[in-house]
């Protein structure tokens, strides 16, 4: 039986409140860990990375700075890591793919994360010599 309460209608954020107070600093952890995991930035790049995105996107106008969030935490990584101008490296992606994975209780193993981005070269010649 259907139930007799209304959902609250889906609508796009308007203005960085909107967002709720959990989500930018949920964003920038992403960021972070993508910039130290994905990008083998250290402590203190990574620090100094932040401050000064934070510091710039803070004095930003609520629209562009809601465009930021609507920015994969990856994307946003490369960026700040001076590595956007290229195509991650397959090293790059199963790190991304693990940090994206670290959260689900089922993990996957390795050889499963590399089976699920077909596009890894290496996965080719792991399945050429079976």
């Amino acid at each position: 039986m259907p139930s007799q309460q209304k959902a609250a209608p889906l609508r796009s954020a308007g203005k960085i409140a909107d967002l709720g107070p959990d989500y930018p600093p949920l964003y920038w952890s992403w960021v972070e860990e993508c910039l130290r995991e994905v990008f083998h930035k250290s402590k203190a790049e990574i620090q100094q990375t932040l401050q000064r995105s934070r510091k710039g996107f803070g004095k930003a106008p609520d629209d562009e700075a809601l465009m930021l969030y609507h920015t994969s935490p990856l994307q946003l990584a490369a960026i700040l890591a001076g590595a956007a101008d290229r195509p991650l490296t397959a090293d790059e992606l199963l790190a991304y793919a693990k940090l994206q994975n670290r959260r689900r209780a089922d993990r996957p193993s390795p050889d499963e994360i590399l089976q699920a981005h077909v596009s890894d070269p290496r996965q080719s010649l792991r399945t050429a010599g079976q």
